[in-house]
């Protein structure tokens, strides 16, 4: 069961060819997904210090693995007439497969690009010229390593000021190459974040 939706490009008037593109489009594809997360934290606190722990568990269908990320943070309240604090904390975070990615190649077939010889109107001889498709390679699931350490200090009017170094790995991320045949998307991309952060909070 499939749509066929012709598009045509007419460049006869500047003195060029008529072709045509066949979109050939299923109708009713399958495009569920199924996305399950379990957490669970705690805390622990000890004179200045305080510890913060937690761990979660990510599942989806389009992916069908199970995957396990932990998280831990601590906090130390420096002694003194003035509240400030050091802190560092360290991540592995699981993001869920965007719909984009994972019906890539599910609702368009290929694309058929035919040139149109001696046409009366927009009907004349077809000349198959190329076919295209969308290839998606094995979906990986995306996924963040990030960790931070800083101070923060407090100042008059509510208002806290800190800095703080923060990184960021992030992987898996969705990719499309093209070729003169086809574009092939993978779980290849890779981005990194690394920043000195200065910051001002204040509170209400």
């Amino acid at each position: 069961d499939r749509q066929l939706v012709p598009v045509f490009t007419d460049r006869r008037p500047v003195g060029g060819t008529l072709t045509r593109t066949d979109y050939n489009y299923t109708h009713k594809p399958r495009i569920d997904n199924r996305q399950i997360g379990v957490y669970v934290q705690d805390s622990w606190t000890a004179n200045r210090l305080t510890i913060d722990m937690g761990a979660r568990l990510d599942y989806e269908s389009v992916v069908g693995e199970v995957h396990g990320a932990p998280r831990l943070g601590f906090s130390y309240a420096l002694p003194g007439g003035k509240a400030s604090k050091i802190y560092g904390n360290w991540g592995l975070f699981y993001q869920y497969v965007p719909g984009t990615v994972y019906v890539f190649d599910k609702t368009l077939v290929d694309q058929r690009l035919y040139l149109v010889r001696n046409p009366v109107g927009l009907v004349g001889q077809d000349v198959l010229q190329n076919v295209f498709r969308n290839v998606l390679l094995p979906i990986r699931q995306p996924y963040t390593v990030g960790w931070s350490v800083g101070y923060e200090r407090a100042l008059p009017y509510d208002i806290r000021a800190g800095i703080g170094y923060a990184q960021s790995n992030i992987l898996n991320q969705q990719i499309a190459t093209r070729y003169a045949d086809r574009v092939e998307q993978g779980s290849t991309g890779r981005y990194f974040y690394k920043g000195l952060e200065l910051t001002a909070r204040k509170m209400f």
